[in-house]
């Protein structure tokens, strides 16, 4: 590095010109970090920023990880995309102060680079925070900033989100028709490109709109299209942020039940990942619809949660502060530019004196070997200081990965919780839609398609909160099991009946085989048909049009295993690892668009484990999968 220094300023001195020497503008050459340390912490900006979506503390952990790597490398980018992350992080905090200094921060780190996509992404996040802050003069001269920058590089997701923004400011300031032109706009633009998030962020915007001009029905329509395009990604943020607008909307309805199960669900995801302003929301939400339905303590007590989460969120201070340090901010980028003009100047004052300048340069050449020295001395040091980061890092990983263990068995506590309270509300809504079914002719053609639309959707729900219910019951030891001498060639044949009609419309040969000679097993009958009926769904969910899927019955010696064989993706290494987890979703995508809330394995793992049984996968990615399950056969001298 030294020599390559040393031959630039000797190749200035043969060609005329000086570079220079005198005082702190003397020539220095930065140190540049490695390619693996770039892609070290490139990976883990990424990580976070999926992690921004679904688990806000997992991504807070990775982007101080993040800093830490890139200060330590000099690594100016990564610096100032972990600052961008941060920002978003305490934006969704409601920490409006902190978010607009590290998205100011971030903004100055990304124009040194002259990275302009970055610095419209900046430029439209500090437009955010005075959009929240009401300052929409600010606002909308941050987002024509980012504007303009996503237009000269042609990014049409950015140029969507921006003109989203736009709208933003005008459905806040109650001009709706300019605001619903806006989003129409960014989202024919996002559809065109299959851009989900963007779709979704304009799904919402719309809803929003129409919910203002009291179209209730319509807001529906668009918050549902939102949630579920939300779901299907994993952004929890935006589910959250859905569910709560569901429960504005029923309400608005006077459908107070209804509201009342959308906002206690966004009050359960929101406190989950720790959104501030979502959860504030679902508060307000329920005190209103506790005071209506006469629930005045369950009220007051929700009012009082949501005063708490208002006055930090929208702390007049804050305001102030954040105008402080905009202004600060400006008078430091100005004070920048003159002190470049003062470099500039000094630097053509110091080309006029080469002479000096030779002098100065012998003096050097016989320093370099000395600090040359010196610095492997100091690289020998920093290796031994890394190795010693490098394992206190490690401690604090397995810390981490201890405490998120905690949080995980949390989670499925009151994911229980929530099932369980769920399952008679959805009963009721599922009489409901029974008695209107005695009713239907006398509805339009669109009632009877919202009818059956509902239909679908409580059927899905009862089956999820039913399989939810069915995990925590096995774990608990709670579920009742009647072991009996089974004939499990009748229940193969029923269940390929069963799903025959499923195969057909998806164009699949469903067969079956049996093995040996027939007998009994000791299972429970119900169980065991429902472990069939997840095993027949799962193959059925994923395999492509064409193809056979076989029901096998293999009777040894004593052991009866039954299996079901598909011809679809298969599973990866990585998959197979994690095959028979709770809420797992696994890289294949279903064939059909079917939803899953990744239940199915693991209550099939748990339930043949319950009857003293065995499960197991064999599969090779792109070669299909099978599925086995084996239980004690019965031989002559067994007892019932």
């Amino acid at each position: 590095m030294k020599g390559r220094k040393i031959l630039f300023i000797l190749l200035f001195l043969m060609s005329g010109s000086v570079p220079p020497l005198f005082g702190r503008h003397f020539y220095q050459e930065p140190a540049k970090p490695s390619h693996d340390h770039v892609s070290l912490v490139d990976s883990i900006n990424h990580l976070a920023g999926v992690f921004l979506r679904t688990e806000p503390d997992s991504a807070q952990a990775l982007i101080t990880e993040s800093l830490e790597v890139s200060r330590q490398y000099d690594y100016t980018a990564g610096v100032a995309r972990a600052l961008f992350l941060q920002g978003n992080y305490y934006q969704n905090r409601g920490q409006l102060e902190l978010a607009y200094r590290t998205f100011y921060e971030s903004l100055q780190l990304h124009e040194s680079e002259k990275d302009k996509k970055s610095v419209a992404e900046c430029y439209n996040s500090i437009g955010d925070v005075f959009r929240r802050q009401k300052n929409y003069k600010e606002a909308s001269r941050n987002y024509d900033l980012s504007f303009a920058l996503a237009n000269e590089i042609g990014d049409s997701a950015l140029v969507s989100e921006n003109i989203n923004n736009f709208g933003d400011v005008f459905r806040d300031q109650k001009d709706y028709d300019a605001a619903i032109l806006r989003y129409n706009e960014a989202l024919e633009i996002d559809l065109k490109i299959n851009n989900g998030y963007g779709v979704t962020d304009g799904y919402n915007n719309l809803g929003d709109v129409y919910l203002y001009l009291a179209d209730y029905d319509q807001a529906i329509s668009y918050y549902n299209r939102a949630l579920r395009l939300a779901e299907s990604m994993n952004n929890q943020l935006e589910v959250a942020d859905n569910l709560n607008k569901l429960g504005r909307a029923y309400a608005a309805k006077d459908d107070l039940e209804t509201a009342l199960f959308y906002s206690k669900l966004a009050a359960t995801v929101s406190g989950r990942i720790r959104l501030t302003e979502e959860l504030m929301e679902a508060y307000y939400s329920l005190a209103e619809v506790y005071q209506r339905v006469g629930r005045y303590d369950k009220a007051l007590e929700s009012h009082m949660l949501y005063s708490k989460f208002q006055d930090s969120l929208l702390d007049v201070r804050s305001v102030r502060k954040i105008s402080e340090l905009q202004f600060l901010f400006e008078s430091e980028k100005k004070d920048s530019e003159i002190l470049l003009k003062e470099a500039e100047l000094e630097t053509q004052s110091v080309q006029l004196k080469w002479l000096i300048t030779a002098v100065i340069l012998l003096i050097i050449l016989a320093l370099v070997f000395y600090r040359n020295y010196i610095s492997k001395q100091r690289v020998n040091n920093k290796l031994i200081a890394q190795q010693e980061e490098i394992k206190r890092q490690t401690e604090r990983l397995e810390e981490k990965n201890r405490q998120l263990k905690i949080i995980n068995e949390e989670k499925n506590e009151i994911i229980g919780m929530v099932a369980h309270d769920l399952r008679a509300p959805i009963n009721q809504v599922m009489s409901v839609v029974n008695l209107m079914h005695y009713e239907k002719e006398s509805f339009s053609d669109d009632m009877v398609s919202y009818l059956s639309i509902m239909e679908r959707a409580t059927t899905r729900m009862k089956f999820m909160v039913s399989e939810i219910l069915d995990a925590e019951a096995i774990e608990n030891s709670t579920f009742n099991m009647d072991i009996e001498n089974v004939d499990l060639c009748e229940i193969i044949e029923e269940e390929k009946k069963n799903y025959r009609l499923y195969a057909d419309k998806k164009k699949l040969k469903l067969t079956t085989e049996l093995v040996g000679n027939p007998a009994c097993a000791r299972v429970d009958k119900n169980i065991y048909r429902n472990i069939i009926e997840n095993l027949l769904s799962n193959a059925l969910k994923y395999s492509p049009e064409g193809k056979e899927i076989k029901l096998i019955l293999r009777f040894e010696a004593d052991r009866v295993v039954t299996s079901v064989k598909d011809e679809g993706p298969g599973l990866s290494d990585e998959d197979m690892k994690r095959v028979f987890g709770k809420y797992q979703r696994l890289s294949a995508q279903p064939t059909g668009g079917e939803e899953s809330i990744g239940l199915g394995l693991s209550l099939v793992k748990k339930f043949t484990e319950a009857m003293n049984g065995e499960v197991w996968c064999e599969s090779t990615e792109g070669n299909g999968a099978e599925f086995f399950v084996s239980f004690e056969k019965v031989t002559s001298n067994s007892n019932k």
